[in-house]
């Protein structure tokens, strides 16, 4: 009697332990899911930065193709594109000032420049979204699955403002 009174003991210790286990590994598997699902929303960052100073020679952004661009407008990561014309007036100081904000923000922006496409595929890169067909040249958009997160058009005195809030 007194065997079958220690038997029954140890299997309800047994089975209390068992369910503090379940319990505790529903309680971890939950915490690490919730912070897994925060670090998916940031953007991807390839930049490494080497160089202690900026080197204006030196080409910090990455110049991607229109298959490319529709790769990453597709895609399922946030990404920073800088659309340029480089006949436009502001070209060249907006191509500044965007390799400084790649060096100085530790970033990553990728350049598209539209007067290098195919008539072709400046035709397609308008069809992707109407915004396109209003804007002129020189802008940063952010992108994720199709949809444009934020828009952003510079001009002259827009850019000589950035370019003093980042510094050297």
């Amino acid at each position: 009697m007194v065997k079958n009174h220690k038997i029954i003991i140890l299997r309800i210790i047994f089975i209390i332990i068992i369910i503090g286990l379940i319990i505790s590994n529903i309680y971890f598997i939950n915490k690490s899911y919730k912070h897994n699902k925060e670090t998916i929303i940031t953007e991807e960052y390839i930049f490494n930065k080497i160089d202690d100073k900026f080197d204006k020679t030196k080409k910090y952004y990455k110049v991607i193709n229109y298959t490319q661009f529709k790769k990453y407008f597709k895609g399922d990561k946030i990404r920073t594109i800088a659309i340029i014309d480089n006949t436009s007036n502001t070209s060249n100081k907006f191509l500044e000032t965007i390799n400084k904000i790649v060096f100085y923000k530790n970033t990553n922006i990728y350049l598209l420049e539209l007067n290098k496409l195919s008539k072709k595929n400046l035709i397609s890169y308008y069809e992707l979204d109407e915004n396109f067909k209003n804007l002129e040249s020189n802008y940063l958009i952010t992108i994720k699955d199709n949809k444009i997160l934020s828009l952003v058009t510079f001009t002259n005195e827009d850019l000589n403002i950035l370019e003093e809030g980042i510094g050297e």
